[in-house]
């Protein structure tokens, strides 16, 4: 049996970025534009077609994540530390 799998659309990619994904959260901290651009960008790449919807998305959210964190580390005191 096959279970067809929609489109999505680029509110439903923001609606999801906003309300599942975490980026709002305060450690992460996105802004509303940051994840607009996002999900207009995951859309442009993706045409709604869920599976590339998907890579797309684990890409970028990786992406903001790796970024956010790498920033993160640099700012400790212990990363600032010179011998």
């Amino acid at each position: 049996m096959e279970i067809p799998l929609e489109t999505w659309t680029e509110e439903e990619i923001r609606n999801w970025l906003f309300n599942f994904s975490g980026l709002t959260a305060p450690k992460i901290g996105l802004s509303a534009p940051e994840i607009e651009a996002m999900a207009k960008s995951i859309f442009a790449a993706s045409d709604g077609v869920p599976g590339i919807v998907y890579p797309e998305l684990k890409q970028q959210l990786n992406h903001v994540l790796q970024s956010k964190f790498d920033c993160d580390r640099s700012k400790s005191p212990t990363s600032q530390l010179s011998l």
